[in-house]
Parts: C-alpha cells; structure tokens; sequence
C-alpha cells in the first residue's frame, strides 16, 4: 500500500509559497529559512506546511458540494470541562492574531518549532489548517499528558505515516530512538492522505489500533494494519517480543461512530479535537457545530502553549 501524496496540478502562488517554506523545514520540526510571502493583492493564503511531504502537502481545492453556511454559530450551551467559556480578553487576543500582518512574524514558539502568523490565519472559519499547526497541537496534548493524571501520550508527525507506508519500517525506526512506544498508554498518528488530514490512535491499554476520520466514506483497514506492523517490528527491534495479532483489535471507526465533518475545510480540527478529547479519556460529544469555538479557542492554546 502507498500513501497518495499527489500535487494538485494547478495551484495558487501563495500554495507554492506554502510548498516552498516545507522545503526548507528539517525533520525535527525546526523552521528553516522561510520565503517571502507574496500576498501583494490581498489574495487568500493557501496552503500547508506538512514537512517533508514537499509539494505534495498543497491540498486540493475542496469541492463546492461540500460547502456549508460559514456562520454557522457553534453550541455554546453546552457546559462542562470539554467547553470553557472564551472570555471578552480573550477574543481580544484571537481578533489580535488574526489581523493582517507579516506572514512570517512568529506569534508562539515552543517544542523546536514556530507558529508563524501563515500558520495562525488559517484557524479562521472555511480555511485549512496547516500541518504546524496540528503539530503544535499534538505537542499541546503530549505535554498535558505528563500530569499524573493523565495517560501517557506519544504523538507522531505527519511524515512519520506516510515515511512508513512508502518506504517501510527502516525509514522510521529512528523516531523511536529515545522513547519506549510500549510505555505508554496512547500513540497518536496523523495522517495526510487523498488531500485529506486523519488519525490513528494506538491504545496501548486495551491493545487496539483505531482509525478516525471526520469525512468517513471510505473504511480505511490497511492503516491499522500498517501500524501494526510497525509495533511488531518495533517490538522485537526493541523488546525482542512477538506481538500476539490475535490480542489485538485493529478497526476503522465507522461514520455513525465519530463525529463527522460537514464540510471540506475541517479535517485538521477534527484529527486536533479526536486526540485532546482521547487523550483525556472522554467520549467524543463534540459536532461540525462546534468547530468555529474550537478554532477560536486553538489560537489563544497555541500563542499561550497551554490547553484549557
């Protein structure tokens, strides 16, 4: 199985500026030297940033049919933890960042990489995300997940998927080479693929491999199986242990089972919000109306490196 990474054959200049700034960002996630954004007529700013997926991380153009009203007001009413009020300061900050500036101009820095104000812009409604941003996110998760109260997370990028479906295990086994992947309680794996950001979770716990995808038309069994190649092989590089298949229960969610994306724009959230809310152990009550909320909330967690 390969994982299709292909260009589109027409896209924006400002797409190619996108694919530019990922040719020039080295694998830990360290920004390079970034290209002059050439925005000089106002024209909408494309494209993500997904590492060394090289050009082929231009998304695709999203499809008319899939368009929904951009208004749409997210459900407010609903109370508990998973929904904390954005206060008056804060949308203060979140209108703040996203007002027009230089595309280059960093607005959060942590976990070797920069959140520049490119990759902020597109948290606004009808807009993909870049992959830095799901990046930053996951690192968000990852280090809430060191609180005692919490399990154990390890996340991936989103090259790590498509490195290992192209090329193999070789061509990844050097992310693992300071972490025990058989330590902790979840794995998170991003996934870039047909234009479309997805994620396989590893729950190391109940011994399952399960795949989440906000536009589910399609089951996607040959990921599971892929991963769990990848941790056989892992296990006896590392442990020198058989992994037993028949213990393992490895299934693409079903669509009536996840939430579901109602448009073309927010597959990135969606693969964001699966991670926070499994990485806390909760169940997955959120909906398409709650994305303009959690986008808002995504900007002032990112510039403020903490997840409320």
């Amino acid at each position: 199985m390969s994982a299709d990474c292909t260009v589109p054959q027409q896209v924006s200049k400002m797409e190619m500026f996108a694919a530019h700034r990922v040719e020039n960002t080295v694998e830990d996630g360290r920004p390079g030297q970034l290209a002059a954004a050439e925005n000089q007529n106002g024209s909408d700013i494309s494209g993500d940033g997904l590492y060394e997926l090289h050009p082929a991380s231009v998304p695709c153009r999203k499809s008319p049919t899939l368009e929904v009203e951009a208004n749409k007001s997210p459900d407010l009413g609903k109370k508990g933890d998973d929904f904390p009020p954005i206060t008056e300061a804060m949308e203060r900050e979140i209108e703040a960042a996203f007002s027009r500036g230089n595309p280059n101009d960093v607005l959060s820095s942590a976990f070797k990489m920069d959140i520049i104000h490119l990759d902020i812009w597109r948290l606004k409604r009808s807009r993909w995300l870049s992959a830095q941003i799901i990046h930053f996110y996951l690192n968000l998760v990852t280090e809430r997940s060191k609180k005692e109260e919490y399990p154990a997370v390890q996340a991936f990028t989103i090259y790590f998927y498509c490195k290992l479906a192209t090329r193999g295990y070789a061509a990844v086994k050097k992310y693992t080479e300071d972490v025990n992947l058989f330590t902790k309680h979840i794995v998170f794996v991003p996934v870039f693929m047909n234009c479309h950001f997805t994620l396989a979770v590893i729950d190391m716990r109940k011994k399952t491999i399960k795949y989440f995808d906000s536009a589910a038309v399609k089951r996607k069994n040959e990921i599971c199986e892929t991963l769990f190649k990848y941790l056989q092989e892992e296990s006896q590089q590392k442990r020198h242990l058989e992994l037993d298949r028949s213990e393992w229960t490895l299934r693409s969610m079903r669509s009536h089972e996840i939430p579901q994306q109602e448009n073309g724009d927010d597959c990135g959230v969606f693969v964001c919000k699966y991670a926070d809310y499994i990485s806390r152990d909760r169940p997955l009550t959120f909906t398409q109306s709650d994305m303009p909320y959690f986008r808002k909330r995504m900007v002032w967690e990112i510039i403020h490196q903490q997840l409320l």
